[in-house]
């Protein structure tokens, strides 16, 4: 029962994808970016990048990002959709 219920809630996935922010997340907390720390503006990128999909997904197609780099209809679908797509 509990393992399906592990299977259904997508536990796995979430496990893995928590591990590598928290690598991530230690990584920038010990300020490989300069003296600005987690107010530089390359570390909230970063951060947004790493913990905030949605936002990620509004910078990206409000940005030129998609005007230098042309993925194709089918990657910027699959990108909106998927919070790992990128």
């Amino acid at each position: 029962m509990v393992v399906g219920w592990l299977e259904n809630q997508q536990i796995t996935g979430y496990n893995q994808i928590n591990d590598r922010q928290v690598e991530i997340d230690t990584l920038l907390r010990q300020d490989p970016r300069g003296t600005a720390g987690l107010e530089n503006p390359k570390s909230k990128t970063a951060f947004m990048v790493c913990f905030y999909p949605d936002g990620l997904k509004t910078f990206i197609m409000e940005c030129r990002f998609l005007k230098r780099f042309d993925p194709g209809p089918e990657k910027i679908d699959h990108f909106m959709e998927s919070d790992t797509g990128f």
